[in-house]
């Protein structure tokens, strides 16, 4: 991967760690994406598709004058 130099910014400090992610870093990445897919996919709630509604509502209203 090349280091790209942009022009006022400060240069990439070299980092002790930058081999390929271990077993565990694996892991933890697999983890953080199965608990943010399990949260995309629940359902909305009922109480913020009517301020949903509302809001849209509104907005249809303010742009019909």
């Amino acid at each position: 991967m090349k280091n790209l130099q942009v022009e006022g910014a400060l240069p990439k400090k070299p980092m002790h760690n930058e081999q390929p992610s271990s077993a565990l870093e694996d892991q933890i990445a697999d983890n953080l994406r199965r608990a943010f897919q399990e949260r995309a996919s629940e359902k909305v709630p009922d109480r913020f598709l009517d301020l949903l509604r509302q809001l849209r509502s509104q907005d249809e209203t303010h742009h019909e004058r």
